[in-house]
């Protein structure tokens, strides 16, 4: 598996759209890191290998509920963490 920078990109802004379900980007992100697990992850560039790898741990989490009906992380937070990966 491959994951791409633009990917990375992609994911957040369709968080901060609205345009893809949480759940479905967090599944993504942990197929990427069963990927990782079997030592058949791959990053594009390679030299972003450390922003990559900090993105699909922060995505693996974006589904977490703190009630039944209310989300852990906002669209202010998918915001503020696209611009600490500097995208």
């Amino acid at each position: 598996m491959i994951v791409t920078l633009s990917e990375i990109q992609r994911a957040l802004d369709d968080l901060i759209a609205g345009t893809r379900s949480r759940e479905e980007i967090a599944r993504w992100a942990d197929s990427a890191r069963r990927a990782d697990d079997q030592e058949q992850l791959a990053f594009d560039p390679p030299n972003a290998r450390d922003r990559i790898w900090r993105a699909i741990t922060y995505l693996m989490g974006v589904d977490m509920k703190t009630s039944p009906a209310s989300y852990l992380h906002s669209t202010a937070d998918f915001q503020a963490f696209r611009k600490t990966l500097g995208l």
